[in-house]
């Protein structure tokens, strides 16, 4: 089957290089560029069924990555979108996965690693470079110690991993984004969402969420 892709750079060389790059697979094609938001949701608006995935830098002019994935997921849930991203914009990383983000590429990563990202993400897999999840860790832990989720929390009981998912869960993350962010498996997330429901005597994820948002 082939795969139809968009490209969605501000940099012409980006999305001429990636163009280039992946129709040399011969079930990758490339439908459309565009060099910021509003073009790709336009051209998504006019044709969304010539687009399975979209490759969304995740920094541009008029509209960036960030609102433009939130938007995208909004209306064609079913496109899967991959954010490209470098090492220093950690401060859209967060953003983009409550957004929806299907996972990150690294601008400089390998033709291989490309590949095998855009195929996981087919698959329904979250794509999360290992350089990507330590730079989300690390802003997790910033949004404990903004938030003071930590004193809070273990008033209630929860351990050092509970405030690390219930800062997330807070946040609109879903178990597999949490999963993906924190190296643990979706059945493990499901197990401390449910002693996280157990300790704030809660039953599902709604009530968790105003809960968790009194607390934090």
């Amino acid at each position: 089957m082939m795969v139809r892709l968009l490209l969605v750079d501000d940099q012409r060389l980006m999305t001429d290089g990636l163009k280039t790059i992946l129709q040399s697979r011969t079930d990758l094609i490339v439908t459309g560029t565009a060099q910021n938001g509003h073009q790709a949701l336009a051209f998504l608006a006019d044709q969304p069924v010539l687009v399975d995935l979209v490759l969304l830098d995740i920094r541009m002019p008029e509209l960036d990555g960030v609102q433009t994935v939130r938007l995208i997921k909004e209306r064609w849930p079913q496109i899967k979108v991959l954010m490209l991203t470098t090492f220093n914009e950690d401060a859209y990383l967060l953003d983009a996965l409550a957004g929806g983000a299907d996972g990150y590429l690294l601008k400089d990563m390998e033709t291989s690693e490309l590949f095998a990202a855009i195929d996981q993400a087919l698959a329904g897999n979250m794509v999360m470079p290992g350089q990507v999840a330590e730079t989300l860790r690390n802003s997790i832990a910033g949004i404990k110690s903004q938030q003071k989720t930590e004193t809070t929390l273990k008033d209630k009981g929860f351990n050092t991993r509970e405030i690390e998912i219930a800062a997330l869960l807070a946040a609109g993350y879903t178990n597999s984004q949490i999963a993906a962010a924190l190296y643990l498996s979706d059945g493990t997330v499901r197990n401390y969402i449910s002693s996280i429901y157990e300790k704030l005597a809660v039953n599902d994820r709604s009530n968790a969420l105003l809960a968790l948002q009194k607390l934090l």
